[in-house]
């Protein structure tokens, strides 16, 4: 208690209490955690609803099987976990390396319902962005977009421009640009 007197270094001596403080520069975000903002961008990238009047959510994913995995286990989830081989060796009459497998993530009606609500995701079109995602501070941004680049982007290492999203949804890619904008 007593008077608050502002002090730089120099003024400061022993008898002082010091309270040591920082102007911050910190954007408050959205109230969800990193998780759930990955899990948004895994979706919205790799994701779909299995039947939509019941809103059974999935996720499809060939390459970053481990990441997911891990996420849906730290988020509590138990989704039925599918992996299926396809014996692929041409597309459009290109033979390819290998085909790697493809693990499907399905979410039974009563996850899927508390993931729909809670991220507040529009069942009728999963191109949207919810109204939350706008306000995602540095960070949380930081996480989403990552989890849309695994999910359906490349990092080139040796070309001028460093990522690029493999996509060809106008709303998703309108979105993706304008949040690109609001992050820069």
């Amino acid at each position: 208690k007593g008077n608050i007197h502002y002090s730089v270094p120099s003024e400061v001596n022993k008898a002082h209490k010091i309270i040591h403080a920082v102007e911050s520069s910190v954007v408050k975000g959205v109230d969800y955690t990193d998780d759930e903002i990955e899990f948004l961008g895994w979706f919205m990238t790799d994701g779909g609803y299995r039947n939509s009047v019941y809103g059974y959510m999935s996720i499809y994913q060939s390459n970053r099987v481990e990441k997911i995995d891990e996420l849906v286990t730290r988020m509590g989830l138990n989704p039925r976990r599918v992996e299926r081989i396809r014996n692929i060796e041409f597309i459009c009459g290109k033979r390819i390396k290998s085909s790697k497998p493809t693990v499907e993530w399905h979410f039974n009606a009563e996850e899927s319902r508390r993931l729909i609500s809670r991220l507040g995701l529009n069942k009728t079109n999963k191109t949207f962005f919810p109204e939350w995602v706008w306000g995602l501070n540095p960070r949380q941004f930081d996480v989403f977009i990552n989890a849309v680049l695994d999910g359906d982007g490349h990092r080139y290492k040796n070309r001028n421009s460093e990522l690029a999203s493999l996509t060809k949804n106008y709303n998703f890619l309108s979105q993706i640009q304008a949040l690109l904008a609001i992050n820069n």
